[in-house]
């Protein structure tokens, strides 16, 4: 009986496989490739716990503002798009990374403009400099995204996005010496981006 059972499993498998991928992803899907620029602004609040006096208990907020830029590769068809994205900023006090996975939806038919949303979700590292160190800082991220897709053939399209990020919280980046504990945690980030994207499949 087990036998047959399991000789039953291993006929199905393949079946199975195939109607979840189809589930995932048609076969019509393509591979898809893009690029983006825009303008990032990262607000961030850093709370600082110390054995120093001076030190412990103050509260800074970075509030900085500059380009940043990107890309992704991933899957998509003619409505929705599943893709891995990286990107970073050029903040001046703030140095602010993204790793994503994403889902996007266009919606309407190819040709001209049509609007598009999605969200993603993955891992952000931030890098700034407090009291002479250099402070890193790895949290969970979660964004989304609305705007809209121009259609330029079959092959391309232009995208124009504004994109809010959630960074969660977690711990800090702690100092130690002879005399002295200090720990810096950001408690509060996100960002908020205005993005022009390239696409193409191949």
């Amino acid at each position: 009986m087990k036998k047959r059972l399991l000789a039953a499993l291993m006929l199905a498998s393949p079946l199975f496989a195939n109607m979840a991928s189809l589930l995932i992803m048609p076969t019509d899907a393509t591979v898809v490739a893009g690029v983006y620029v825009g303008s990032s602004t990262v607000l961030s609040r850093v709370k600082v716990e110390s054995t120093n006096a001076n030190l412990d208990g103050r509260i800074d907020d970075i509030d900085d503002t500059a380009l940043f830029g990107g890309g992704y590769l991933g899957l998509q068809n003619k409505h929705y798009r599943f893709s891995v994205s990286y990107d970073i900023d050029g903040n001046d006090n703030l140095e602010l990374q993204r790793l994503l996975i994403n889902f996007d939806y266009r919606i309407g038919v190819q040709g001209g403009f049509r609007p598009m949303a999605g969200f993603g979700v993955g891992a952000s590292t931030s890098r700034y400099s407090m009291d002479a160190r250099k402070i890193k800082q790895d949290k969970g991220a979660i964004a989304v995204r609305g705007g809209v897709e121009y259609f330029i053939d079959s092959h391309s399209s232009l995208e124009f996005l504004a994109e809010y990020t959630y960074m969660l919280d977690s711990g800090g980046d702690s100092f130690y010496s002879d005399d002295e504990f200090t720990d810096y945690d950001i408690t509060s980030q996100h960002s908020i981006m205005f993005r022009v994207g390239y696409s193409f499949t191949f």
